[in-house]
This record gives structure tokens, C-alpha cells and sequence, in this order.
């Protein structure tokens, strides 16, 4: 029953018992028809209802796919179309449908079928501008229409949604369902049902595509320093190796004639082909990396930059592989080259990107209002007073809301993971407990890590230590795995760790010391990505990708080069000024030892991983050119 509908049952009640108390018969008949009449209506209303409900097909389609799973790119738009049909004769001349849209999920466009246009609802702009004809329905629709969701209010036996999106974040993108809301034709009742129709897709990390990847020229023949294996096998080159004897089985025209009449037998050269460098990636996974909404996080900027890494570096003909940190494991992939080794590594990278349930909880009201806004729009009937009654618990009609709610949830948890009736109960006593499957579901519901998910400070007092030993062990076990010359990249949050930089430092001296090459990239706070060298930036805009700890500092921006003009732009040469004056130090750390530095906001982030290749191929200390 609604709202309207019990104060109308409430004060036919009244009149009833007002009616038999002073002897006014007429009154009371009047009261009684009118609460007959409610409950004939009720009952229509739950036969019709369940009867509606058993005969709906429901389709979904992605991309003009309907496949239970599949894979997705971060940052590519979806065209969605969900097809509901009901079989049933009659039909409820209000019903709202509405696709439960994931957080991972950002919507762009809808469009409204022609069939429906008389009576459909994509947003609650358009409702606002038929508020003359919808004025009665405008607060419930304007509730169940979210500024990340699409419904459309229809009496009609097939209905279609469609829409446009774009995926926000690598990992994993979960459609659940179908979310149903039935009226009668008066108002008096309302059914809300959940129809599972779930869809799982793995959503691979975007790259961008350098420039010229592969090398145009034959690299320069420089002799290595001590030290240095250049890597030589036989193979076809141009390089000359040795001449040997010939064996059976040699092609014809690798015979050297001149120096086969010389010493009257046959000799056949072999020419000199080089081995593959192998780059192993190490990125950084722990929970700082992971705050934040989609699109937003860390670890979205780092994978981002890794898949643009891999792609530079299978198109050149290397391989390359992946440590992927955090604190349940250390993940490690094979190198590989190809086509089939660079999706392979892609998928390891989405895979590592999903987000785990945290290791804490702390308990607070925005936690449980938004565990119970998700149960009420995925487990309605969950949360129904005749199946889920809170008034069963002593005292708890005497109760706060909050603590009918808290109530309501330690029995949703109880149904959804199987618990006894004695955690039920500790749940409702102890906020710790209850805490601790809220943060478990909403995490499997595909909620990004924040307030009041997830604390900032209690996720930098708890993992902030453990991230640099993570990647010291990494690091080692990458070096004790590695042939000669390997490149290692460490694609880290390490700005303003210097502290506690020592243990890594000590690896990175032994991975120098075996002549192997070591980059390291740090994400950017101001999170933006790398542009392909097609794209210009202009004079007059300053952005975080002109402002790096390379090119900015403290005492190198006056007041003269300064070119702003606006708000935003200000802040984001704030920014990185800040970023500047947090990147000095380490780099100051790694220039020592000859390690570069980079941001993952700047363009050449890539370039820098492929000279270091280049250099471990040819041997030398230093690149060619003013490139570097």
C-alpha cells in the first residue's frame, strides 16, 4: 500500500469505529464499503500483479550482442537496447521499467521508441517538461530516475529502452536486471519486483597507439661496454657472425664462394640476429591505487599507461610481461609478444583492476543508507514488511528508522550469504559485524571505493607502509627471473615515499648492477592521461600535461608565464606546481642511480620505456640524439 492509500484506510477506519461507537449506522456502513471496496481492490491488484509478473520475456542487447558474457573497452560508448514484452492480456496502465545501470557505466544519450513517445519516460527533464500532463507521477519518477539511470513509463505489451554509455574504468562491468514497478489505476498499491537478466563483461584497459613504434633504420653496430651481452644468436640479419663449415641442410646462398675457393671446402656464413628485449611491467595495485570513483582511480591511469607500454612494445617485435602487486598477492604473467600475448596481457590487467572487498570496515549512517537504497532497488521483496518484518524484533516499533533499517539489512545478509540466526542477531547488536557484509555486498554490487565505503585516512595509515615492500619483493623476484638486459618499468604511486625508499632503492641498485635497465612512471594526482602526438595543445591552455616534475618546479614559474586566464586552469597549474615540488626528490633519488622518471600525465611516458629498450639493445650508457 502507498502512502495515500493507508491514510485513505486509516480514515475509513475512524469513521467506521466513530460511526457503531455514537449509533450513527450510516456513517459506519459508509466507512465499511469504502475499506470493502480498498480490499477488492487490493485483491485484483495482487492477482493481476502475479499474474503479469509470471509471463514478461525479458532481452538485452550490447552492441547488437545478447551473450551472458563478454569483453568491453574502458572508455568506448555501448549502444544498449532492452526489449520487455508481456504475454498477459491485460496489462497495469502504470508500470515504470528501469534498467539497473552499473556505477562502471556512464550514460550519454536515450532515445524514446515512437511507439511509446505518448507515454514514456527517459529522464526527468523531459518529465519536467510535460509537468502539466505528469504532474501526479512527477515525485515518484523524479525518485526512481537517478541521473545514472533510465526508466520509461508505459501500459503498453512490448517496450523497448535504449541508450547510449560509456564504460568509465577497466575490470568489470555487471548488468543485473530489470527493475518493475506496478500502480493500479488509482494509486492506492504498488508492487516493485527485481527480474534478473545478468550480463558479466570484462572490461580490457584503453592504450593509446605511439607514433612510430617499430625502428625505421638499422640500429648502429657500438661495441657494448663489460658487462654487456649483445644478446647475438644465428639467424637471417645483416650483420655477419662467423663463417663454419657446411652442413647438409644449409640454404645454397649462405655459401661464402670467396672463402670456400680460399680454403678449398665449403664454408656458409651466419649472420648475426638479434634476441627480443623483454620488459617486465610492475604495476602498482594496493589500496591507495584503488580510491576513488571509475575513471577516476589510480590504478585506471597506471593500467591505462601500461596497455600503451605493451602495444609500443609488441609492435616492435619485444616481449613483455606483467607483475601485478597488491596485498592479497603478487600476480605474475609470462612475457609474451604478439597479437595473442598482448591480450593476453590486457586481460590480466583488467582482471587486476576489479575491486576487492576492503580489509576494513568502519560502520557509519551513510554507510547504511546506501546499502539499503542498493538492496531496495535490487532486493525489493527482500525488504517487504510481510517478508522481512522488523516489528518481530522486541522494541523495535520503539525504534529509530535507522535502526529498522539496520533490522531489515542483518536479514537481507543473513538470506544472500547463508548466515545463522545467531550472526543475524550480532548484526543488529554489533555495528562492527553489520559493517563488515554491508561492505562485502556492496563491493559484489560494483560500488567504487568511497566515503562511506571505503575511508581515505584508514586505507594511508593501514596499507601505505606495506606498498614499498611489495614492490621490492617484486622487483627482486623479477631480477632473479631475468636474462640479460631485461628493462623493468615500475609504474607506481611512489610521489612522497621517500622515506621510505630505501629497501626499494637497494633493488633497483642490484638490477643496475646486472646491467639491466630500470624506468619508473608515477601516476598523477590531476589523473590525466596521455595524448597521442596528433592531438595539439595550444599557447594559451595550461593543462597537467605541460606542468610535469620534469619541466616545473617551485622557483621556474613567475608571474610572466603565467597564461591562465580562468579558474580551472589555475588550479590545474596549482596542481602541478604541487606535483612538481613532491616529484624533486625521488627523481633526485633515481637520477642518482641513472634511472628515469616520468609522469603518467605526460606524452612521452611511452617514448621514455621504448629509449630504454633501444639503449639495452645497442649497449650503450646514454641515447642518440636530444630525444632523451
Amino acid at each position: 500500500m502507498t502512502s495515500w492509500s493507508r491514510q485513505l484506510a486509516l480514515i475509513g477506519l475512524i469513521g467506521l469505529i466513530v460511526g457503531v461507537t455514537l449509533g450513527q449506522m450510516s456513517v459506519a456502513i459508509l466507512c465499511l464499503a469504502w475499506l470493502l471496496w480498498m480490499l477488492w481492490e487490493w485483491v485484483q491488484f495482487s492477482i493481476c500483479s502475479e499474474r503479469e509478473l509470471g509471463r514478461f520475456q525479458l532481452e538485452r542487447w550490447i552492441n547488437g550482442r545478447s551473450d551472458a558474457t563478454g569483453v568491453l573497452w574502458a572508455g568506448r560508448t555501448l549502444d544498449i537496447r532492452v526489449r520487455i514484452c508481456c504475454k498477459s492480456n491485460r496489462v497495469f496502465p502504470d508500470r515504470i521499467f528501469r534498467d539497473v545501470v552499473p556505477e562502471n557505466l556512464e550514460i550519454i544519450s536515450s532515445t524514446i521508441p515512437s511507439s511509446s513517445t505518448d507515454s514514456a519516460i527517459n529522464s526527468s527533464s523531459w518529465l519536467r517538461k510535460q509537468i502539466g500532463r505528469w504532474a501526479s507521477v512527477f515525485k515518484i519518477v523524479d525518485e526512481i530516475c537517478p541521473n545514472n539511470q533510465i526508466a520509461i513509463r508505459t501500459p503498453q505489451h512490448e517496450v523497448e529502452i535504449n541508450y547510449t554509455a560509456r564504460v568509465r574504468a577497466a575490470g568489470e562491468v555487471v548488468f543485473p536486471g530489470i527493475r518493475m514497478e506496478f500502480h493500479d489505476p488509482r494509486k492506492f498499491f504498488r508492487l516493485d519486483r527485481f527480474v534478473s537478466l545478468r550480463q558479466t563483461f570484462r572490461v580490457l584497459p584503453s592504450f593509446t597507439e605511439s607514433a612510430d613504434a617499430s625502428p625505421l633504420l638499422k640500429r648502429r653496430n657500438a661495441i657494448p661496454r663489460h658487462g654487456i651481452h649483445r644478446q647475438q644468436r644465428p639467424g637471417i640479419g645483416f650483420e655477419l657472425l662467423e663463417l663454419r663449415e657446411y652442413v647438409d641442410g644449409d640454404p645454397p646462398k649462405t655459401i661464402a664462394w670467396k672463402a670456400s675457393a680460399r680454403r678449398d671446402k665449403l664454408m656458409t656464413r651466419q649472420y648475426e640476429s638479434e634476441v627480443p628485449i623483454r620488459v617486465q611491467l610492475i604495476i602498482d595495485g594496493t589500496a591507495s591505487t584503488r580510491m576513488g570513483g571509475f575513471g577516476r582511480r589510480l590504478i585506471d591511469q597506471m593500467t591505462h599507461v601500461g596497455a600503451s607500454i605493451a602495444h609500443s612494445v609488441i609492435s616492435a617485435g619485444d616481449a613483455i610481461g606483467c607483475y601485478l602487486i597488491d596485498e592479497a598477492a603478487t600476480k605474475r604473467t609470462i612475457a609474451a609478444s604478439g597479437t595473442i600475448g598482448f591480450y593476453s596481457q590486457l586481460r590480466a590487467m583488467g582482471a587486476f583492476s576489479v575491486n576487492r572487498s576492503p580489509g576494513t570496515a568502519r560502520f557509519s549512517l551513510r554507510m547504511l543508507e546506501t546499502a539499503y537504497a542498493v538492496c531496495s532497488e535490487r532486493y525489493p521483496e527482500l525488504l517487504d514488511p510481510q517478508v522481512n518484518p522488523f516489528s518481530l524484533v522486541p522494541f523495535a516499533l520503539f525504534s529509530t528508522q535507522r535502526g529498522r533499517q539496520r533490522i531489515q539489512l542483518a536479514a537481507v545478509m543473513a538470506e544472500l550469504y547463508n548466515l545463522s540466526i545467531t550472526t543475524q542477531v550480532e548484526m543488529v547488536l554489533d555495528e562492527n559485524e553489520l559493517a563488515k557484509y554491508l561492505l562485502k555486498f556492496l563491493c559484489e554490487s560494483g560500488m567504487p571505493w568511497m566515503a562511506p565505503i571505503v575511508s581515505i585516512s584508514d586505507v594511508a595509515i593501514q596499507y601505505s607502509p606495506v606498498r614499498v615492500r611489495l614492490l621490492t619483493q617484486a622487483l627482486t623476484a623479477a631480477i632473479s627471473h631475468a636474462h640479460d638486459n631485461e628493462v623493468f618499468v615500475l609504474v607506481a604511486d611512489l610521489l612522497g615515499d621517500t622515506a621510505s625508499m630505501d629497501e626499494l632503492l637497494s633493488a633497483i641498485r642490484i638490477a643496475k648492477s646486472k646491467h639491466h635497465r630500470v624506468a619508473v612512471i608515477c601516476p598523477s594526482p590531476t589523473l590525466h592521461r596521455p595524448k597521442s602526438r596528433s592531438s595539439s595543445v595550444s599557447a594559451n591552455t595550461v593543462s597537467a600535461n605541460t606542468v610535469s616534475a620534469n619541466t616545473v618546479s617551485a622557483n621556474t614559474v613567475s608571474a610572466n608565464t603565467v597564461s591562465a586566464k580562468t579558474v580551472a586552469e589555475l588550479r590545474l597549474l596549482a596542481e602541478g606546481i604541487r606535483l612538481g615540488e613532491l616529484a624533486l626528490p625521488l627523481k633526485r633519488s633515481l637520477t642518482k642511480l641513472g634511472v628515469p622518471m616520468s609522469i603518467a600525465g605526460e606524452p612521452k611516458a611511452t617514448g621514455l620505456v621504448l629509449s630504454e629498450i633501444a639503449m639495452a639493445k645497442s649497449g650503450r650508457l646514454t641515447a642518440q640524439g636530444s630525444g632523451r
